[in-house]
């Protein structure tokens, strides 16, 4: 990952919310092929694992696979007694090249990246996971791919959800970080020579729908408002009170407007021959 602000303020207990809400709505826990291999035994990566707890449920589920999980800062602290003896973390850049030979793991898996790289970053990450990738091994991105629209908002927005987040992405954008990059995943894998490439998308309501749901994706948006507070209200020209009062109008919207993300995961195979790069 890059040091890049956002990553810094959007550590913690955010990512477990986002992964609470892509179980419920995706059909399981991971979406490439490979529920025969991780039964039968295999070693795998999962990458930018934040607080590890994808790689923990991932290895109570599945005992006779070994799963590794890596993040640039120690955020899977708390979580590193409750793992089984199948999981393991480490800390590791994936940017500066992460601390494996080529071809380690059978599965690579990373997923809610999108704010972490900048546009120059994300084809170099790429390359990189598939290079820890063994020939014939899957690699699965998942991002929140439509987080914002071309006016770089969520989908269904009100006029103060619109206004907060065409700021937000233009603060972004200072960083060179496009939200709206990993729909260029598909291209990428492609062009760089993996195969067998599929994926799904799913879309998410914000606080309406599903209640268990609507609960959930409400209080993680309210908490990234939150966090991201000290870095948006500067760029904003905002003061506490006034950005406060911004984002508590921008949550009253999303029921009325029916306002929600897309999750888009896509997987695909490095060839047997190890061609892909």
């Amino acid at each position: 990952m890059s040091m890049s602000t956002l990553h810094s303020v959007m550590s913690g207990p955010i990512p477990i919310r986002l992964l609470t809400i892509a179980f419920v709505f995706l059909p399981s826990y991971y979406l490439a092929p490979v529920k025969e291999e991780l039964e039968r035994g295999i070693k795998v990566l999962d990458a930018g694992c934040g607080t590890g707890i994808w790689s923990l449920e991932m290895a109570k589920l599945y005992p006779a696979s070994h799963f590794t999980g890596t993040d640039i800062v120690n955020v899977f602290e708390e979580t590193i007694p409750k793992a089984p003896v199948n999981c393991n973390y480490e800390v590791a850049n994936t940017l500066k090249g992460l601390p494996f030979q080529d071809g380690s793991f059978d599965y690579v898996f990373q997923r809610f990246q999108t704010g972490c790289f900048r546009k120059t970053e994300w084809p170099l990450v790429i390359a990189e996971l598939i290079r820890v990738t063994k020939p014939g091994g899957w690699l699965e991105l998942g991002e929140l791919l439509a987080l914002v629209d071309t006016q770089g908002t969520f989908f269904n927005a009100g006029p103060r959800t619109s206004d907060f987040h065409s700021r937000m992405v233009s603060m972004l954008s200072l960083r060179d970080i496009d939200l709206t990059w990993p729909a260029n995943f598909k291209r990428v894998l492609e062009e760089s020579g993996m195969e067998e490439i599929g994926g799904k998308m799913v879309s998410v309501p914000v606080g309406w729908g599903p209640k268990d749901v609507a609960k959930v994706s409400m209080a993680n948006t309210e908490a990234s408002y939150k966090s991201l507070k000290p870095s948006i209200s500067v760029v904003m020209g905002l003061s506490d009170v006034d950005y406060d009062e911004l984002i508590a109008g921008s949550l009253k919207e999303f029921v009325p407007y029916e306002t929600y993300w897309n999750i888009d995961c896509v997987f695909s195979r490095k060839p047997v021959d190890g061609a892909a790069t």
